[in-house]
């Protein structure tokens, strides 16, 4: 299944998280750009985690996961994180579509 462009019209930036060592010498964790594309973004419904409600502490929180369409990126995984504007979207699964590496499909969690 070919991709189309015109669908493709939001630009995010996927980063992977990296250590570093501070001038103390403590381990620090920052987030580096692994890559910026462009993507299709759509709800993920197809799944029984979707529009579901969980307590987290004292509190009820939505799970909402978002599923992002893009050509395919080597080297992608679970452990990277989405930028979208001012939202941060941590990537629960990397999906190649078909087998083909031609499209991935990634589906992810919004942070609160």
């Amino acid at each position: 299944m070919a991709m189309k462009a015109g669908k493709m019209r939001h630009l995010i930036t996927i980063q992977r998280q990296t250590g570093a060592t501070d001038s103390t010498g403590n381990e620090t964790d920052t987030w580096s750009t692994f890559a910026t594309v462009w993507v299709h973004i759509e709800p993920y419904i197809g799944s029984a985690r979707a529009g579901r409600e969980e307590f987290a502490g004292n509190q009820m929180i939505g799970l909402d996961y978002t599923r992002f369409h893009l050509r395919y990126l080597a080297g992608l995984a679970p452990k990277d994180r989405i930028l979208y504007g001012t939202r941060i979207f941590d990537i629960q699964a990397v999906n190649n579509r078909d087998e083909r590496n031609a499209e991935l499909e990634l589906i992810c969690k919004e942070r609160q």
